[in-house]
């Protein structure tokens, strides 16, 4: 449940003077400068409004918000193309409004198109703000997840948030991304954060921010929602199904760019964790009812994936084509992490150096039944001179010593074997090698 709360300002009058007007040269502005939050009013609107406003120094975000009505907002920076903001549905917090809209580190200024009637029309610039003071400490390990960036470390103003945390097991795990520019870096990660912590709860009203927890473009963990996300803290992250599912944001725009190594490999170690935490098997599918949103009316059971994207359950795009288009993989990837393949016992060869006619053997153990195969073969892996093939736990191949062209190895020459292994579900085994070299022929 989300409460509503008083909303605190930080605007200075320039601000507001300079709302207007769009100076016709400006500084560069220096990023995470220590903007907090800008407001301007538009009032009510019941016709087409356009307006240009200039961004304040820090700023990162802008959003707009309604009292009562509905709205719909486009934007774009300088003379670009306009770009349609989605609204979030009115459930999710004390004031409808859009998503927020990421401004580039060059804008100056942004157009807003706003339509439709609605009441107390707010644009609000939101920036990084200062960090609060850590009361605790910055970082805490978990399994799989790694170091997980607490709320003291990247920064929140616990000031900001209201009411009491809920809880409910999660089912599902939800991936989102925040629609955030892509080419911040490691040290603005926490701004970033911090900038949609307070767009979630002092422009829109929510009590906290609406993830569960965030990632960014290095394969960083950050602790979101207040209450603790591995005891289950129900979130505002997906409208109508919060309550039994956990929101993971990808920080950054995945609609535009692929998503990096680092973010695809955190995802399947979250999806793992998950399933060791709370049994959420990441290929399994699970039906959730809604509590009502703008495609589900309450009531509708919806059956979706246990690692699905917001999609899947929202009117919306999120978590974008790129990162939605990795989920079957991450799935799969997150199931192997705790079911990992088969592996090798190390390899014991016997007979060697090889006397032709009498063989040398290689043996190994599986530590579970899987299809192998095992070769010897030139140094080079070129010709092949023995190969077997099973599907058991058992694994070994022996050769004579002979050479395709009848004549027997010899003192000098060095050989390879290379054992292999796969299973349809667990997938390939790291594969076991080895050398050894051939020896004087018997009776010689």
């Amino acid at each position: 449940m989300l409460h509503r709360r008083p909303v605190r300002l930080c605007l200075t009058l320039s601000l507001l003077a300079a709302a207007f007007a769009v100076p016709a040269a400006a500084t560069p502005r220096a990023p995470f400068a220590a903007l907090d939050l800008a407001r301007i009013a538009v009032g009510t609107v019941s016709a087409p409004v356009q307006r240009t406003y200039a961004v304040p120094p820090g700023a990162v975000l802008a959003g707009v918000t309604w009292a009562a009505g509905d709205a719909t907002v486009s934007v774009r920076d300088a003379a670009g193309a306009w770009e349609d903001l989605d609204n979030d549905p009115r459930e999710l917090g004390g004031r409808p409004g859009t998503e927020p809209y990421w401004l580039a580190r060059a804008a100056r200024a942004v157009t807003l198109r706003i339509d439709g009637r609605a009441s107390d029309v707010r644009v609000d610039f939101v920036g990084a703000g200062e960090p609060a003071r850590a009361k605790a400490a910055g970082t805490r390990e978990l399994r799989w997840l790694g170091d997980v960036v607490t709320r003291a470390g990247w920064g929140a103003d616990e000031s900001l948030r209201s009411g009491r945390p809920e809880y409910a097991r999660p089912k599902a795990v939800i991936v989102h991304h925040t629609v955030t520019r892509n080419d911040y870096t490691a040290a603005e990660a926490p701004g970033l954060i911090r900038a949609v912590y307070r767009y979630h709860t002092q422009s829109r009203g929510w009590d906290d921010v609406g993830y569960n927890v965030l990632v960014d473009r290095f394969g960083t963990v950050y602790e979101g929602r207040h209450g603790g996300f591995e005891r289950g803290v129900v979130g505002s992250h997906t409208a109508g199904f919060n309550t039994g599912t956990f929101g993971v944001s990808l920080l950054g725009n995945f609609e535009e760019v692929d998503t990096p190594k680092p973010v695809v490999d955190l995802l399947a170690r979250t999806g793992a964790w998950a399933y060791e935490h709370w049994g959420v098997n990441p290929r399994d599918r699970v039906t959730l009812v809604s509590k009502g949103s703008p495609r589900y009316p309450a009531g509708t059971h919806v059956t979706v994936s246990t690692l699905s994207g917001h999609r899947d359950l929202g009117v919306t795009a999120c978590p974008g084509k790129f990162a939605y288009g990795r989920l079957d993989a991450l799935r799969l990837a997150a199931w192997r992490l705790l079911h990992p393949p088969a592996k090798f016992s190390t390899p014991e060869v016997t007979g060697a150096p090889v006397r032709t006619p009498h063989p040398v053997t290689v043996t190994a153990r599986l530590s579970r039944v899987a299809s192998w195969r095992a070769a010897i073969t030139s140094e080079d892996g070129k010709e092949v001179y023995a190969v077997t093939e099973g599907r058991r736990t058992n694994v070994s191949v022996s050769w004579d010593g002979r050479l395709p062209n009848g004549l027997p190895a010899l003192p000098g020459m060095r050989f390879r074997y290379r054992l292999t292994a796969t299973d349809p579900e667990r997938g390939p085994s790291a594969p076991a090698a080895g050398a050894f070299d051939g020896g004087i022929p018997a009776g010689v």
